[in-house]
C-alpha cells in the first residue's frame, strides 16, 4: 500500500516558535491526520544550522568608527548597539539572507543586505552619512576632508551619548584642536559645572554645586589617584591633559556601578583607540601661544622676553607649541593610538586687593600683587588594543603627563593701623604714625606629574558581557625655591611707624591704583614702592613633595535578555586602595649682617629685581606710572650663598 507525506511549514518572523502540520493519507474511507507543534526546534523543512553576523559602522566621510549606534536585524525583532570600536555582533541567525538597519543621531539610516552561510559567519560593514537639513543631496567630499567632518561629527557624537545615557549625562566628543589641552576649557560650558581657576587656567571641577572633592574623576571608568594638595581628593584638571582623549563624559546622577564617593556626580574620560579608524591617520596641529596683560597695543613688546624676576622666570613671550595623535589599526586584530602634545605659556597679572572695616565704613589695608605666571605641559601617551578572536580583547593604556609652573607674586601692603579715618573715596592712617609698608614676595616653582597604566580585558559573545580591569596610577607635586635658586619668602619685610594717606581709592574697578602717601613720624616722605628702604629679617623655604598612588581592580558581568521588553542584569565589584604621602616642611634662616638692625635695610645689599623693576606694572588714579623697585628673592639666596654666616637656621 503507498503511502503519501505532506509537510506544511509556517514562519513566525519575531520568535523562534515553529508550527508545522502533518497528514497521512491513506485510501479512501481512511484518513488521519497529527498536528504538531515544537518549540525551539529546527524547521523540518531546513535543518541547516544558524550562522552569526560581524561588523562595523564608521563615519563615511572621516573613517571614524561610531560607538551605540543601533544595528537592527529586520524581520527579527533582534538589534544591538555598537562598542567603542564600532562593533556588533549576532549570533543564532536563520542562515540564508538578511537586511541590517543602523540609525544614530545626526547622521541618514543605512542598510545592508548578506548572505548567512549555515554554521559560518557574514561579515559587512556599514557606512553612515551625516543628514543635510533641508537637502537630500550628501555631504559634499573635498577628496580625503569633508567640509563638515570635524565639528559636526563631534556635535553628533556627543548628542548621541548623550540620548543613550541611562541617567543624565554631559558628553562632550573631542574632535577639535584641543589647545593647551586643560581638561576644563572643555568642561566650563556645560551646565550644572563650577570651575576654580588657579590662576589662568582651570583647576578643579565640581558638579551640581557639591565640592570639587565629591566629584571623581576616572579615566575609561577607572579612579585615578588624586593630585591635589589640598583635601587630597580633589583632582587638579591642569595635570590631566586631553592630548589623549576621544570623549569626555559628566555624569549628574550616579548610577549603582558608579563609587559611592561620587557624590556630586563623575567625570569620565574616554581615551583614544587605534580601532576607531578604518585607516591611519596622522592629526597635528602647531601653534603659540602669547598673553599680554594689556593686549597687542600695550607698551611690552609681543615677541620680546618677558622680564621675570628671575632668570627662569625670564621667558619668551611667544612659545611655540604642538599636538600629535596617531592612529593606526594594523588589521582586524590588532591597533595603536599614540599622542604627545607640548604647550608653554607666559601670563602677567595684576591684583589690587582693598580690606574694607564693614562696620565703620573705611578702608584697613590696601595690597598691589605683580604676579608672574609660567606654565609648561608635556604628554605622552599610548594605547594597544589587540582582539585575541571575535570574543576576547585586551586594551593597555599607558600615559604620562607633567605640568611645570612657575609663581612669582609680588605683593606690597599698606595697612593703615588704629585710629584710621576715611570714607568711599580715601583713608587717612592716624597722626601717631602706626602704619606698616610690607613688601612679601612669595615664589615657587611647580612640578606635577601623573602616570596612568590599566590593563583592560573584555568578553561578549551570545548576550553575555564581561570586563576585568586592572590600574596603577602615581600623581607627584613638588614645591620647589632653594633648590631652584630662590627663597620662598621673605616674611615680615617691612617699613613700620608710617603715615599713610591713599586718595581716590574708588577707582580700582578701573584697574587704577590710589594716590599713595607715605611720612614717617617726623613727617619726612617715604617711598613704600621702593624695596630698598625695606628692612630683611629673613629667608625662608616651604619646599615640600607629594605622592599619591591609586591601585584598583575591578570585575564586571552582565547578561542581555532580547525580545519584545528587552532588560539586562549586571553584577561587579572593585577593590581600590589610594596611598598618600607628604614630605617636606617650612624652614627659615635669620638675616643676620653685620651692622644690626640698620644693617638689614635691602639698599645695603645688592636684592633689587632690576629687569622686573623696570617694567611698569601699574598705573594710579591719576594715569601716572607707578615705578616700583621690587626685591629678589634669588638675589637674597644668591647673598646667602655667598656668606652663608650672615643667616641663622
Amino acid at each position: 500500500m503507498a503511502t503519501a507525506l505532506m509537510m506544511k511549514t509556517t514562519r513566525f518572523p519575531r520568535t523562534d516558535l515553529r508550527s508545522t502540520s502533518v497528514c497521512w493519507k491513506r485510501p479512501p474511507g481512511a484518513v488521519a491526520c497529527v498536528v504538531a507543534i515544537m518549540l525551539g526546534s529546527p524547521l523540518l523543512a531546513n535543518t541547516a544550522p544558524a550562522g552569526s553576523i560581524q561588523g562595523r559602522v564608521l563615519h563615511a566621510a572621516s573613517g571614524s568608527y561610531l560607538n551605540n549606534v543601533r544595528v537592527a536585524l529586520e524581520g527579527s525583532g533582534r538589534d544591538t548597539t555598537t562598542d567603542e570600536t564600532g562593533r556588533f555582533r549576532f549570533a543564532g541567525v536563520p542562515s540564508g539572507r538578511v537586511r541590517l538597519a543602523a540609525t544614530y543621531t545626526g547622521f541618514e539610516s543605512a542598510g545592508l543586505t548578506l548572505e548567512v552561510p549555515p554554521g559560518g559567519v557574514a561579515y559587512g560593514d556599514i557606512e553612515l552619512r551625516r543628514t543635510i537639513e533641508g537637502s537630500d543631496a550628501p555631504v559634499v567630499t573635498l577628496g580625503a576632508y569633508t567640509v563638515s567632518e570635524r565639528e559636526l561629527t563631534a556635535q553628533a557624537v556627543a548628542l548621541h551619548e548623550r540620548r543613550n545615557a541611562p541617567n543624565i549625562k554631559n558628553v562632550v566628543a573631542i574632535d577639535v584642536d584641543t589647545g593647551e589641552g586643560n581638561l576644563g576649557e572643555f568642561l566650563k560650558y556645560i551646565p550644572g559645572i563650577g570651575i576654580d581657576q588657579s590662576p589662568q587656567s582651570p583647576q578643579f571641577a565640581s558638579v551640581r554645586g557639591m565640592p570639587a572633592s565629591g566629584t571623581l574623576v576616572t579615566m575609561n571608568g577607572m579612579e585615578m589617584a588624586s593630585n591635589s594638595y589640598t583635601s587630597g581628593r580633589e583632582t587638579d584638571l591642569g595635570v590631566a591633559a586631553t592630548g589623549n582623549i576621544d570623549r569626555i563624559e559628566v555624569t549628574k546622577v550616579p548610577t549603582p556601578d558608579m563609587p559611592a564617593n561620587a557624590v556630586g556626580g563623575g567625570i569620565n574620560l574616554v581615551t583614544k583607540s587605534g580601532f576607531s579608524r578604518r585607516s591611519p591617520q596622522l592629526s597635528y596641529n602647531f601653534y603659540g601661544t602669547l598673553t599680554q596683560l594689556d593686549g597687542l597695543s600695550g607698551p611690552t613688546p609681543d615677541f620680546g622676553r618677558s622680564g621675570g624676576p628671575d632668570e627662569k622666570s625670564d621667558i619668551p613671550r611667544v612659545n611655540p607649541s604642538l599636538n600629535l595623535t596617531y592612529l593606526h589599526p594594523f588589521n582586524r586584530n590588532f591597533a595603536v593610538a599614540a599622542s604627545f602634545s607640548h604647550s608653554r605659556r607666559y601670563s602677567d597679572w595684576d591684583y589690587r586687593r582693598p580690606i574694607w572695616d564693614k562696620v565703620n565704613l573705611r578702608l584697613t589695608s590696601n595690597s598691589m600683587n605683580a604676579l608672574a605666571v609660567g606654565e609648561g605641559k608635556l604628554l605622552a601617551a599610548t594605547t594597544l588594543d589587540w582582539r585575541l578572536n571575535e570574543q576576547h580583547a585586551l586594551s593597555l593604556n599607558v600615559s604620562h603627563s607633567r605640568q611645570d609652573i612657575f609663581v612669582r607674586q609680588n605683593v606690597i601692603t599698606s595697612t593703615f593701623g588704629a585710629n584710621a579715618t576715611g570714607g568711599p573715596t580715601f583713608v587717612q592712617g592716624s597722626a601717631a604714625g602706626v602704619g606698616t609698608a610690607t613688601m612679601d614676595p612669595i615664589w615657587n616653582n611647580q612640578l606635577k606629574t601623573l602616570d596612568v597604566y590599566a590593563l583592560t580585558y573584555r568578553y561578549h559573545a551570545d548576550g553575555w558581557k564581561a570586563d576585568a580591569s586592572a590600574s596603577f596610577s602615581q600623581v607627584q607635586t613638588h614645591f620647589m625655591d632653594l633648590e631652584k635658586g630662590f627663597f620662598n619668602r621673605a616674611a615680615g619685610t617691612t617699613i613700620p611707624n608710617l603715615i599713610l594717606r591713599n586718595d581716590q581709592i574708588d577707582t580700582v574697578g578701573a584697574r587704577l591704583t590710589p594716590v599713595v602717601t607715605a611720612t614717617n613720624r617726623t613727617g619726612a616722605p617715604v617711598d613704600i614702592h621702593d624695596a630698598r628702604l625695606y628692612s630683611v629679617p629673613a629667608g625662608s623655604s616651604a619646599a615640600s613633595t607629594l605622592n599619591n598612588e591609586g591601585r584598583r581592580v575591578a570585575l564586571n558581568l552582565g547578561r542581555e535578555f532580547p525580545g519584545p521588553v528587552s532588560f539586562s542584569l549586571r553584577a561587579g565589584g572593585s577593590f581600590n586602595r589610594t596611598r598618600n604621602r607628604a614630605e617636606g616642611g617650612n624652614r627659615t634662616w635669620a638675616f643676620n649682617p653685620p651692622g644690626g638692625a640698620a644693617g638689614r635695610l635691602a639698599g645695603n645689599h645688592d636684592l633689587i629685581a632690576d629687569k622686573f623693576s623696570a617694567r611698569s606694572h601699574f598705573t594710579d588714579a591719576q594715569g601716572r606710572d607707578v615705578k616700583v623697585n621690587w626685591l629678589s628673592l634669588a638675589k637674597l639666596k644668591a647673598l646667602y650663598d655667598a656668606r652663608p654666616d650672615w643667616f641663622t637656621y
